[in-house]
């Protein structure tokens, strides 16, 4: 099965489970979110070099969600997202062995992808009114990636197509009048399956997202 195939195979199976949700509870609701990530490398494996530090990188991500109540405070979110993930790495720009350094050189590695997660989400309103969380799996779809090509680093033929992770978050809603609803969201994207292979790196994607959004 290629890429493309299972990425509509994913779209259905998701949008079919929350679709079917809405009928246990309430109206489906849609949104929109946006906001920045700040991202970089959980690293599996990784040969010694002390000269070499990672740095988070910021990107973008936005996301179309429907929402599905099934309980009286647990709905279903079905998103869709575009995702930049990726790292920055600083470099000595000499040998220290030889005793050259003359200074940093950072280089930049960004990764895109079309995420695909499927969420519960549940108020917690004892703790604060509007309040609530969200957790559960994710599905990456590579679409792209631009690299400086550091050495040892993955450029795009070392990206894995798809990845499986999950997504933990935090979020609050205030009401927009006669509008809908605003939402801001604090979100944590962790990878289960190694997102980068080369013969001098195995490691995975995590990254923070901060959002701000509307229901409808």
């Amino acid at each position: 099965m290629n890429r493309r195939t299972q990425l509509i195979v994913i779209l259905n199976l998701c949008l079919v489970t929350c679709l079917a949700s809405s009928s246990m509870g309430g109206t489906t609701r849609f949104g929109f979110k946006m906001g920045i990530t700040s991202t970089n490398l959980v690293t599996v494996e990784y040969p010694v070099s002390i000269y070499l530090k990672d740095r988070d990188l910021a990107g973008t991500e936005f996301a179309l969600f429907l929402e599905a109540p099934i309980l009286s405070d647990v709905s279903l979110r079905w998103e869709l997202a575009y995702v930049q993930k990726g790292w920055s790495v600083e470099l000595a720009s000499g040998h220290p062995r030889y005793g050259v350094e003359v200074g940093e050189i950072v280089y930049r590695s960004r990764v895109t992808y079309i995420s695909v997660p499927l969420l519960v989400r549940a108020t917690v309103p004892f703790v604060w009114e509007g309040m609530y969380l969200l957790a559960g799996p994710r599905v990456d779809i590579w679409i792209g990636h631009f690299s400086d090509k550091a050495a040892g680093y993955p450029t795009a033929e070392y990206c894995v197509d798809i990845l499986h992770g999950a997504t933990l978050g935090v979020g609050q809603e205030f009401p927009l009048g006669g509008l809908g609803t605003g939402l801001f969201e604090l979100n944590y994207h962790h990878d289960f399956s190694v997102a980068y292979e080369t013969r001098m790196l195995e490691a995975k994607n995590k990254a923070f997202a901060l959002m701000l959004g509307f229901k409808f």
